[in-house]
């Protein structure tokens, strides 16, 4: 299963991401280490949990992502809903920017 979902990333990662024009600027480009804060907005989808996060200054869109497999490491993850949070990681563009989640480490409250 992470075979399949490491596959599936690493081929979307070479879509192009102007499908998206929320996705812009110096912060948000592809194989980019980064730090995105916003509001989230936490829901469970077909392949894993998703953490939309908006940015209010800039109104753009970051989608951090993680796994079913990968849960378990983030207790508490749909307790977060509506916080401000903060995820870090190398952003990936599919179409849309988004974080990989796989360790509790890349997502923090943000103060």
């Amino acid at each position: 299963m992470r075979l399949k979902l490491f596959t599936t990333v690493i081929a979307l990662s070479f879509i192009s991401a102007a499908a998206d024009a929320r996705v812009t600027g110096p912060d948000v480009s592809q194989g980019t280490a980064t730090t995105i804060r916003g509001s989230a907005h936490i829901e469970r989808g077909a392949e894993g949990t998703y953490i939309e996060l908006v940015n209010p200054d800039g109104g753009r869109r970051v989608f951090g992502y993680i796994s079913f497999s990968d849960e378990p490491t983030f207790p508490g993850v749909m307790e977060l809903d509506g916080r401000n949070l903060e995820i870090s990681g190398v952003m990936v563009l599919s179409g849309r920017a988004m974080i990989v989640l796989t360790d509790p480490d890349q997502l923090r409250v943000s103060g």
